[in-house]
């Protein structure tokens, strides 16, 4: 493997673009927090350009430990469960998501 010298400050911008979007991303985690706890599981959250929603969906689990000692299809299907899984998305705000929201 060579190691290239030529690219310090494409390498030290990566570098400074990852701690700002960790930074960003835990803060972006503590408020859908915020809103999932203060408004529930299903709802629509307005701003003044943007619309956030919060959704709840059942999703399919499967027990990775079950799956790793014995692997088939009946395995699979007797080993797996629904978890309820909240989700947050944001979405430019338009005119009809205006109306919607407000109707």
């Amino acid at each position: 493997m060579k190691t290239i010298t030529t690219e310090i400050s494409t390498v030290n911008e990566i570098a400074s673009l990852e701690a700002d979007i960790a930074k960003k991303t835990a803060r972006l985690k503590v408020l859908k927090s915020h809103l999932k706890v203060n408004h529930g599981n299903t709802c629509d959250v307005l701003g003044t350009e943007h619309v956030v929603q919060i959704r709840t969906a059942t999703r399919n689990v499967v027990d990775t430990s079950a799956l790793k000692a014995k692997v088939s299809r009946q395995f699979l299907l007797a080993h797996t469960s629904q978890k309820e899984v909240v989700s947050v998305s944001t979405k430019a705000l338009t005119n009809i998501n205006i109306l919607k929201a407000v109707a």
